[in-house]
C-alpha cells in the first residue's frame, strides 16, 4: 500500500512552484518520495507538458515549456531552514536547482527542473 503524502508536502510545492515564471500559460507538477533511511522527504518539481491549442497540423500535440525565471531566493524562503542551494545536473542530463533544508519539523530536499520529467525530444513530447 503506497504511503500517504503528508499534508504539508503540496503546501511547500504549490509556494516553491509560484517562485517560477514561463513566457506563457504552464503549470507544475511535483512528485514525493518518502523519507529515506535518513529521514529526509524528497520533493521534485517540474514544468508539466503544454498541449498545443491551434488548428493545424499540430494541434494536440505535447510540447515542453520553457522557465522563463525562477526566483531562487524567494524559492528557498519558502523553506524554515535552508542548509545547502545547489545548481547543478541530474536524471540524464537535467538541470535542477536544489535546496536542502526543513520545513515545518522535517528534513526535505527540493529538486526544482528546469525541464519536464516526461519522455520526449527537446522540444516535443511523444
Amino acid at each position: 500500500m503506497p504511503e500517504e503524502i503528508p499534508d504539508w508536502v503540496p503546501t511547500l510545492s504549490e509556494a516553491i512552484a509560484h517562485t517560477i515564471e514561463f513566457p506563457a500559460t504552464a503549470s507544475v507538477g511535483w512528485v514525493y518520495e518518502p523519507p529515506n533511511d535518513e529521514g529526509v522527504h524528497t520533493i521534485m518539481l517540474y514544468p508539466e507538458p503544454v498541449e498545443i491549442q491551434e488548428a493545424g497540423p499540430n494541434d494536440g500535440e505535447l510540447v515542453a515549456p520553457q522557465v522563463n525565471s525562477i526566483d531562487i531566493l524567494a524559492a528557498q524562503k519558502k523553506l524554515d531552514e535552508v542548509t545547502a542551494v545547489l545548481v547543478g545536473f541530474q536524471l540524464a542530463g537535467q538541470t535542477a536547482i536544489s535546496f536542502e533544508g526543513t520545513y515545518q519539523g522535517h528534513a526535505v530536499i527540493v529538486h526544482l527542473f528546469l525541464n519536464s520529467l516526461h519522455e520526449g525530444s527537446e522540444d516535443e513530447l511523444e
